[in-house]
């Protein structure tokens, strides 16, 4: 489990079923982009051929996963082969439940990870005295 500050990758932890090739689609762990402020974790994953209505977000137990599937080009049948990306993180517990945006634009999936306000640097005033 990552500690309360750290973000971890958890490729491994994809369900084997999701490495192999199945009923004509292939998984990929999607490449992905991680930044952090202050104020949330930003998180860019390359999903092109995705449509929104294929993807599928979830954070549960500060396990955040993500899973979509690519829709075909064209109305007929040919060689292409659907992808189906899966990936997984474990996020701080500092993340706030209610603060998890997820947005999909031009193949890449915006995830806004929120902090709590208890995770949030602090200024402290400092009095003469």
């Amino acid at each position: 489990m990552a500690s309360d500050g750290e973000m971890v990758t958890r490729e491994q932890s994809v369900p084997e079923r999701t490495r192999q090739q199945t009923a004509g689609t292939r998984t990929v762990v999607p490449s992905v982009d991680v930044f952090e402020n202050e104020d949330e974790i930003l998180i860019l994953a390359d999903m092109p051929g995705v449509a929104s209505d294929t993807v599928d977000v979830r954070l549960e137990n500060a396990e955040l996963a993500i899973h979509a599937v690519q829709q075909t080009a064209g109305g007929s049948e040919s060689s292409f082969v659907p992808l189906e990306f899966d990936r997984m993180f474990t996020v701080p517990q500092s993340i706030a439940p209610d603060g998890v945006s997820a947005e999909l634009t031009d193949g890449v999936l915006r995830l806004k990870l929120a902090k709590s306000e208890t995770a949030k640097p602090k200024r402290i005033k400092v009095t003469s005295g």
